[in-house]
């Protein structure tokens, strides 16, 4: 059931333009949408209702906006066992500047809802896409941006993936295009870096950057800090040329405080892996060759009882570790 919603020339989603602090569950849309609207998604344009069991979007997204996704198009709210498998196209014309596109989400950052408990940041959870997501200033297979240019709109991603191609003008990521952190504090207030979180997630599309001077990695794009446990097995390519690339990460994003001066610079991914014999992009993380992606061995601090499962060579194509939740009654087949 789905209440407290209205249609708007800003947002436009197969389901329902904008949702508006209440659930959507086992809810879903077939429909192509195609808009000009700021937001555009597969189920909704805006969002800040939470998203759940079961809830999936299967048309193409085709925008001339600045926030695209295969299940929301500006997204702020939790999101829960739920997918998009359409494919995400920004149509930016003459300039792609602050577009975001994404296979599931455009922008995925904390409720802004007066009132609101903005405590912790709202999540992505057990989800994923699987289309092919182009256009964009920035791109991800699953979020455009994880986070906002703010301290305080702070997304993370758990346990999810992506598996759709990626190809952005200026940043690209398999699963994200940018995973934003900042600096907060100075004065009264002690001083932090907060950090978009990703945590026990992959990606696999391929991934391609086609302006000059770009980032594109296999999994963030561009990051600061805040990933665990999480790998990219899968191809980074420029097509022109690239200023950053990672097998992993590309940019490292460098939050400052309130002087100018850096602060938390350092991008160290914890337990966080790329298979080196699909790229030879490098960057922060840790190398893996093909036959290391089939051992649980390979994979420090991951947990194999609850989160993740290495499944049988005779169950998949390719030998690699998947989450566990994958193999419950509403998720996809396992993946080639």
């Amino acid at each position: 059931e789905i209440t407290n919603t209205e249609n708007n020339a800003d947002a436009a989603g197969g389901l329902v333009g904008r949702c508006y602090m209440d659930t959507i569950s086992e809810s879903y849309s077939n429909s192509v949408v195609t808009t000009a609207a700021e937001a555009c998604g597969g189920l909704v344009g805006f969002n800040t209702c939470v998203i759940e069991e079961n809830s999936y979007a299967s048309g193409d997204i085709n925008c001339d906006g600045n926030f695209a996704g295969g299940l929301v198009g500006d997204n702020q709210r939790h999101i829960t066992d739920s997918y998009a498998t359409g494919a995400v196209h920004m149509d930016c014309g003459e300039s792609c500047a602050d577009t975001f596109a994404g296979g599931l989400v455009g922008i995925h950052t904390i409720l802004q809802t007066p009132g609101a408990d903005v405590a912790d940041p709202q999540e992505i959870w057990r989800s994923y896409a699987t289309g092919e997501v182009t256009g964009a200033e920035t791109a991800g297979g699953l979020a455009g941006s994880n986070g906002h240019n703010d301290p305080h709109r702070r997304g993370n991603i758990f346990s999810s993936f992506a598996s759709g191609d990626i190809t952005g003008e200026q940043r690209a990521g398999g699963l994200v295009g940018v995973n934003k952190h900042f600096y907060f504090g100075g004065g009264f207030v002690e001083e932090e870096l907060r950090s978009s979180r990703i945590e026990d997630s992959y990606a696999t599309g391929a991934v391609v950057v086609t302006g000059a001077d770009g980032a594109g990695a296999g999994l963030a794009a561009a990051a600061g800090s805040g990933i665990s446990r999480s790998y990219a097995a899968n191809t980074v390519e420029c097509s022109n040329s690239c200023t950053d690339t990672g097998g992993l990460v590309g940019e490292v994003l460098t939050a400052v405080d309130l002087d100018g001066n850096p602060f938390g610079t350092t991008v160290d991914p914890v337990a966080s892996y790329w298979n080196s014999d699909l790229t030879d992009a490098e960057g922060p993380g840790e190398p893996r060759e093909t036959e290391e992606f089939t051992d649980e061995g390979s994979f420090d601090g991951w947990d194999f009882e609850e989160t993740w499962v290495m499944p049988e060579a005779d169950e998949v194509d390719e030998l690699r570790p998947r989450l566990r939740w994958e193999r419950e009654e509403w998720a996809p087949e396992p993946e080639d």
